[in-house]
């Protein structure tokens, strides 16, 4: 299993609640899934969520996260653009991108996704790493 710097059962905390509905439901699967490992069920359920989600680029940085532990950086990256691209200033997607770039030895890349984070957060403590 591929190693994230961030730790993802914290980022269920932070996911978005909805009101009990299919949105919440694929989180709650999502969520479930994870827990049993079932990386590829919890990526499945988090897609799902992307789809009926009233936000759903809330839900695309956790989605990211499982596809960089399936070995899909590609996607992740995707995911996580997607995300940059609609709110620029979203310091939680240009962080995790800046995590994918600095594991791929992308070190320029990386230092400009942390830089803006920086930028936004002075204080986030996870950029100055």
């Amino acid at each position: 299993m591929r190693r994230w710097v961030c730790s993802i059962p914290l980022l269920f905390v932070a996911l978005p609640t909805f009101p009990a509905d299919r949105c919440s439901d694929h989180l709650s699967q999502a969520k479930l899934a994870f827990d049993a490992q079932n990386l590829e069920l919890a990526a499945a359920q988090f897609r799902h969520a992307v789809e009926v989600c009233p936000q759903p680029d809330e839900v695309r940085i956790p989605l990211a996260q499982v596809q960089y532990l399936l070995g899909r950086e590609e996607d992740a990256e995707r995911q996580l653009e997607e995300v940059i691209e609609k709110d620029r200033k979203n310091t939680e997607a240009l962080y995790a991108l800046g995590r994918i770039y600095y594991q791929q030895n992308r070190f320029p890349e990386a230092v400009e996704q942390l830089k803006r984070v920086v930028e936004l957060e002075p204080d986030n403590y996870k950029a100055h790493d």
